[in-house]
C-alpha cells in the first residue's frame, strides 16, 4: 500500500491507526519519512504515537474539521466495515 502511494516525505493520514495492521502503517510510513497523522480512539492514541504518529485524531472527530482541508498528501484508509 505504501509502495502504491509511493509514500516518502509527505503528510500521511492513517485510519484505524491503532489496530495491527494499522500500526504496521504507521511504523512503515514513518521510517520512510513520512509525517504520520493517525486516527484512534483516545485510549489507544499513545500506542499510536510511539509507532511514529505526529499526532492523533480521535476517531470521533471529522478529520477536515481538525487538520483543514488539503492538509494531507496520503490518505491510508484500512478501517473495513459494512457499507
Amino acid at each position: 500500500m505504501l509502495d502504491r502511494a509511493d509514500v516518502g516525505a509527505e503528510r500521511v493520514l492513517i485510519t484505524g491507526a491503532s489496530g495491527g495492521v494499522g500500526l504496521a502503517a504507521v511504523q512503515l510510513a514513518h521510517r520512510r519519512g513520512a509525517e504520520v497523522i493517525g486516527v484512534s480512539s483516545p485510549a489507544k492514541a499513545q500506542a499510536v504515537r510511539d509507532a511514529g504518529a505526529a499526532q492523533v485524531i480521535d476517531r470521533a472527530e471529522h478529520p477536515v474539521e481538525v487538520l483543514g482541508e488539503r492538509s494531507v498528501d496520503v490518505v491510508l484508509d484500512i478501517v473495513g466495515g459494512n457499507g
